[in-house]
């Protein structure tokens, strides 16, 4: 199951695996993550195995430390670009305070969920430096889940330009 959550300001999207294994990708831009994960979640799940932050402005990453707060979570991915805003920055507070594992997404990192369900992260691409993009949106972690023969393309904030180069890779 997938779930595009209403978070209002930004991206925020909840991946259900046939097992139960939750991905969470973004957070949106306060506590409205919150709620929309109470209206699809058991009310006793309070466990999330995997959140994705896709950039790091406050659109995606400030509702991600809310959840880091009330949730346990198991792994955190996370972009090659960092950032010094506050939002960020409590991000990376949390996880430190909770012991949650980091794994730095890269265009060839690919995450077997579970049997036939797969995210292959497909972007930013491995020539372009996450210290110097002429816009942090074009970095953002792009992914592609596969489940069988259904296929989700999650793209993050990426711009046009981008949308078209990962268009080309796959189609």
């Amino acid at each position: 199951e997938v779930w595009f959550l209403d978070v209002g300001q930004g991206d925020s999207i909840l991946i259900r695996a046939p097992s139960g294994t939750d991905l969470l990708i973004d957070g949106g831009s306060g506590k409205r993550v919150l709620e929309q994960l109470g209206k699809v979640l058991p009310f006793w799940d309070h466990h999330i195995d995997i959140i994705m932050l896709t950039n790091p402005h406050a659109d995606h990453v400030n509702g991600l430390v809310e959840v880091l707060r009330r949730y346990q979570v198991n792994i955190v991915v996370e972009p090659e670009r960092k950032s010094g805003t506050q939002g960020y920055q409590r991000f990376l507070e949390e996880i430190e305070i909770s012991g949650i594992r980091k794994i730095r997404a890269s265009e060839d990192r690919d995450f077997m969920i579970e049997d036939d369900l797969y995210l292959d992260t497909v972007w930013p691409s491995s020539g372009l430096d996450p210290n110097d993009p002429e816009d942090t949106n074009d970095i953002s972690i792009a992914a592609k889940l596969s489940y069988g023969d259904m296929d989700f393309l999650f793209t993050g904030d990426a711009g046009e330009e981008v949308e078209k180069e990962i268009e080309e890779i796959f189609f």
